[in-house]
């Protein structure tokens, strides 16, 4: 998965947002159809689905923006406040 700099938006291939969530590419495919999640679709007719907007599109009692802190916290790809912004915290 591509890393989130302060100065670019972090966007996901089909592919990349289906590994995340454990989820098939079709599922993210037909989530995109139904306008569930937020997209971007490419000229040429690719989608990419902006991180802190798929996040943003999640329910449930699970705080995977947390998680994805603390792992990217311990790798040093993104800082903690770089992710607390983009999650408007």
């Amino acid at each position: 998965m591509a890393t989130t700099t302060a100065s670019k938006v972090q966007l996901l291939t089909t592919q990349e947002a289906a590994g995340l969530l454990r989820v098939s590419p079709r599922t993210v495919q037909n989530w995109i159809k139904r306008d569930q999640v937020p997209f971007l679709e490419l000229p040429g007719g690719e989608y990419r689905l902006p991180l802190v907007g798929l996040l943003e599109s999640l329910k449930g009692s699970f705080d995977l923006g947390r998680a994805l802190r603390d792992l990217d916290a311990s790798s040093g790809a993104v800082s903690e406040t770089d992710i607390a912004a983009a999650l408007g915290e």
